[in-house]
């Protein structure tokens, strides 16, 4: 069948096998809306390049390394794209925000974020609201680890916590002009 998807032919397995499986996966499923937050951001960026909002972006597929670099008013700014978690925490949407891995050699420390990997924070709301949509809030703005100051506090909020709340943005252009 020249029909079927490239990756349905490689796996050897219709789409209906496919989705089965990730359904019956919670684990393959997070990285899949994952991924799916990854591409939605990803047209996102396309259009503001498209209509001249910033300069240029690329996706960046690498373990440990931020999800997209923006070119914007002559400068990089790197992003890192999130889900929302799917359960409020205290009434408010939280960040999923640490990483899955750490380097063993290095600590658990490593398995929060360090304050200089990138710049920007995207926030995927589709966990709570069913919608691809983003907030953005620049690194700078986030809260350092009570135990490791040089790595971002994992519990980041979008509701009602006057720590963050103030500064998040539903425009990456007006996040990136808090840097």
């Amino acid at each position: 069948m020249t029909g079927r998807h490239p990756l349905e032919r490689s796996l050897g397995v219709t789409s209906k096998t496919l989705l089965d499986a990730i359904s019956r996966s919670n684990r393959i499923l997070v990285a899949v809306k994952g991924a799916i937050a990854q591409e939605q951001l990803r047209r996102k960026l396309g259009t503001l390049r498209t209509n001249g909002r910033i300069a240029n972006f690329d996706s960046i597929d690498k373990d440990g390394q931020p999800d997209f670099k923006v070119r914007y008013r002559g400068r990089d700014y790197l992003i890192e794209c999130k889900n929302v978690q799917k359960k409020l925490r205290l009434g408010e949407m939280t960040v999923d925000f640490m990483k899955t891995r750490y380097a063993k050699t290095k600590g658990p420390s490593t398995r929060f974020y360090a304050a200089s990997e990138f710049d920007i924070l995207a926030a995927c709301l589709f966990n709570q609201t069913g919608k691809w949509e983003f907030l953005f809030i620049p690194t700078r703005m986030l809260g350092r680890h009570p135990k490791y100051s040089t790595r971002l506090d994992s519990k980041v909020s979008l509701g009602n916590s006057k720590r963050y709340f103030r500064f998040w943005r539903d425009s990456l252009i007006a996040a990136l002009n808090l840097v």
